[in-house]
């Protein structure tokens, strides 16, 4: 009876497992489709799944989970904390087995570091994480992510680099893809994108084209973040035509979207913009009107000291001298903040590096030992016994080697010393003969025989040599140094065009 009741317990625990996962599953599911209409909603679902225990979320939900708590972050200007959820996230996917899935999931979080990089002005080091996301996408062969990363690192060449060539470029190559996936939204912010390098090179005809063509796909299909955005890059082109009515109109549009769509930032920036187009209309009550919506909005210090400028320009227009030179010193007063600003953003980003590498260590270590024991134990004993009998393998291999090598070695010297000896054996033989008089050792005839001829000594020491005799038994017999007879050897040597004794043994042999 307790058999079956335990057996009962450990089936029902079993079937739990793939309970707790799916319910995350549709938790991560919920928070990713929640992330831009409800944000708070989202956090809450992905604390809810951070708080789980480690054992009971698998390690690709709890990465994805770490990476939308990094975008969150991210989207509130909380760039530590996002670059610190991004990092977590990263080791969590480079501990997970290969497959499609996570280097998917790794490819998109790589595209999320990027993005934060790039708010963040690290434009070299951004494109450096799109370069390595796109890669990932081409080892699963995703075409979709592909032309993502292409239209990322294009942005970051014309926007940033100003490398107008390249971006168009490699916007076309995303464009591309993206007709090819029928993948009409994505075509539409591409050609948007488009329009905006014709319209920063001054191809203003190309940049209508484009932006009229991408903000009828996006009104089509109901993107209006999008053509926001088209809008206010319409109204951008107009005011360099010089066409200000239309450029008030496009204005105005992307306002209305702006609003609709709740987004606080652009809407801020639109304000400014169309306060200067009707700056230079000369409809100076509205441009003080948009121009003081952005000043009182924004907390970003760049735009509210150009909305300043224009608020200066505005009175002075009108003739309130007093309120515009007001303006005016508040403009100073924030273009002054600016630069410092500029320079605390430097020194705090050089701060967050220093910081974030001497955490990697701590949070590497700390993920390894919450996640190792979960990641497919049978196939890292598996991978383990590969590897040991791999090692085994190579060392016996080695050591067979080294065996015979050392065998090689032995019997080639062992050859090459009974050669030396039979060649000095010779020698001596030669010397004790009747034919000793026609010995090549006789100086004369040796020097017959050579270019540069020995002198007397060199000839003494090496007939001492060829004897068998060490340089030490040399220099005693000639009465001089073991260096002054390795001095002689050398030019012996070089004098007979050998490299050693036994060379100059044969020489000698071979030519008596």
């Amino acid at each position: 009876m307790r058999k079956i009741l335990f057996a009962l317990i450990i089936g029902f625990c079993c079937a739990l497992t793939p309970c707790y996962s799916q319910t995350f599953q549709d938790l991560i599911e919920e928070a990713d489709s929640l992330k831009d209409i409800n944000p708070a909603r989202s956090n809450e679902l992905l604390a809810t799944i951070l708080k789980a225990d480690s054992i009971e979320v698998p390690p690709l939900i709890r990465a994805k989970t770490l990476q939308l708590l990094g975008l969150s972050s991210m989207y509130n200007n909380q760039f530590r904390r996002a670059d610190d959820y991004f990092s977590r996230a990263d080791r969590l996917y480079t501990l997970i087995p290969t497959e499609d899935k996570s280097i998917d999931q790794r490819a998109s979080l790589t595209m999320d570091v990027g993005r934060s990089l790039t708010w963040q002005g690290q434009y070299e080091m951004a494109l450096e994480k799109f370069l390595f996301a796109k890669q990932l996408y081409e080892k699963t062969i995703n075409l979709r992510g592909i032309a993502t990363t292409l239209n990322a690192i294009a942005v970051i060449y014309g926007q940033f680099n100003e490398d107008f060539e390249s971006a168009l470029k490699t916007f076309k190559e995303a464009l591309a893809i993206n007709s090819e996936l029928d993948d009409t939204v994505a075509v539409a912010r591409v050609m948007q994108n488009v329009g905006q390098i014709y319209e920063l090179t001054g191809q203003f005809d190309s940049a209508l084209y484009y932006l009229r063509v991408s903000n009828s796909l996006s009104s089509r299909f109901r993107d209006y973040r999008s053509l926001a955005v088209g809008n206010n890059l319409l109204g951008a082109v107009f005011y360099s035509l010089d066409e200000l009515d239309s450029s008030e109109y496009y204005y105005e549009e992307a306002i209305r979207l702006d609003i609709q769509n709740q987004d606080s930032i652009g809407l801020i920036f639109d304000f400014y913009l169309l306060s200067s187009t009707l700056i230079s209309k000369e409809d100076f009550e509205k441009a003080e009107y948009y121009a003081n919506e952005a000043y009182e909005r924004t907390k970003d210090l760049g735009v509210k000291f150009s909305a300043a400028k224009n608020l200066s320009l505005i009175h002075d227009a009108r003739g309130d001298h007093k309120t515009a030179l007001k303006y005016h010193r508040e403009f100073k007063t924030l273009e002054d903040s600016v630069r410092s600003e500029d320079n605390r953003e430097l020194i705090s980003e050089l701060q967050a590096k220093y910081e974030t590498t001497k955490r990697e260590a701590e949070i590497a270590r700390l993920e390894s030992e919450n996640q190792l024991a979960n990641i497919r134990e049978g196939e890292s004993r598996r991978l383990m016994v590969i590897a040991v009998a791999a090692s085994v393998v190579l060392i016996s291999f080695l050591v067979v080697f080294y065996i015979l090598r050392l065998k090689k070695s032995r019997a080639e010297k062992q050859a090459t010393e009974q050669q030396y000896d039979a060649l000095q054996k010779r020698y001596i033989e030669l010397l004790n003969g009747p034919q000793k008089f026609a010995l090549a050792d006789d100086l004369e005839l040796l020097n017959g025989k050579v270019v540069n001829p020995l002198t007397e000594r060199e000839f003494e020491t090496l007939s001492l040599g060829l004897q068998g005799k060490s340089n030490k038994e040399i220099a005693g017999r000639l009465f001089v140094s073991e260096s002054t007879v390795k001095f002689h050897l050398r030019n012996v040597y070089n004098k007979l065009g050998v490299a050693n004794r036994k060379e100059a043994l044969e020489y000698v042999v071979k030519s008596s």
